[in-house]
Parts: structure tokens; C-alpha cells; sequence
């Protein structure tokens, strides 16, 4: 591949570093010399702005869900307890149960963790896709190359 995307914070599902060192190093076996990965992640302040004890309620015609989230700053490890109901065909809804975990990766542990894959930061930055009061962007973008080998 010339180029692999992972976007809406999908890698800080991954819950070690672990993880994320073999995703990336999935991503570098994947990738032809020069080939970019392109993702993003949340950060402390999207953590903090968006995480830290909100309660989200979204109603439309065909769905509703209620989240309830959580981030503890010490485990940088966030939590969203989700309950929805979906609008079946027969008009009946059928509820779900969700809960979602993600962690945050500082920019050390990716910028490690590719290194470790063999992949070289290109660029990171710092962007806030939809408007929210946060200390900070609350995504990171990065970029990571595999170079030609020497």
C-alpha cells in the first residue's frame, strides 16, 4: 500500500502500548517503502473536554442513545457507558448496551512505537474537528513514513 488511513480516534481503543507497537508494526508490513499512515488520536485535553463525567443524549427519528462517559486522568483511560434504541423496520425499536474503553497514548509512546515498527514521524498536528470548549486541540493528526531501508 501507498497509503493507510485509521481515523475517529479508532487506535486509542487499543489498551497498551503493546497493542498499539503492533498495529503499527501491521501498518509497516503493509506499507511500501515511502508509504504513508496517516490517524489520529484524542489527546489529554479531548480526554479532559469531552470525556471527564458527561451525560450525551442524541433523538432522531430512527435512533436514540445516551452516553455516559468518564476519564480518570491518573490511568489516562476513558470510559462510555452507552443505551440506545434503534428503529426497526417494523417501526418496534430494539434496544442496545454498549460500553466503550479508550486510552490515551502520549506523544512520546506513539512516537516509540513507531520507531519500534520502523516507521518515521513525518508530521503531527494538533486540530479540534467540531467546536468545544477545551484547554487545547483535542485531536492529534500524525503522520508516519516507512523509509527506505539502509
Amino acid at each position: 500500500m501507498d497509503l493507510i488511513t485509521c481515523f475517529y480516534d479508532a487506535l486509542n481503543h487499543l489498551q497498551t502500548r503493546r497493542d498499539l507497537a503492533r498495529a503499527f508494526r501491521r501498518v509497516a508490513s503493509a506499507l511500501r517503502t515511502g508509504g504513508l499512515f496517516l490517524f489520529d488520536v484524542n489527546t489529554e485535553a479531548g480526554f479532559r473536554s469531552l470525556w471527564e463525567h458527561g451525560t450525551d443524549l442524541v433523538e432522531t427519528p430512527d435512533f436514540t442513545w445516551i452516553a455516559e462517559s468518564e476519564y480518570d486522568s491518573g490511568r489516562k483511560r476513558a470510559t462510555a457507558r452507552i443505551v440506545g434504541f434503534i428503529r426497526q423496520t417494523d417501526g418496534r425499536y430494539e434496544k442496545f448496551e454498549e460500553t466503550l474503553e479508550e486510552r490515551l497514548f502520549t506523544e512520546d509512546a506513539i512516537g516509540e512505537a513507531a520507531l519500534r515498527s520502523g516507521l518515521q514521524a513525518v508530521a503531527r498536528e494538533g486540530w479540534t474537528p467540531f467546536p468545544v470548549e477545551a484547554d487545547g486541540d483535542i485531536k492529534a493528526l500524525w503522520v508516519l513514513r516507512k523509509p527506505p531501508k539502509t
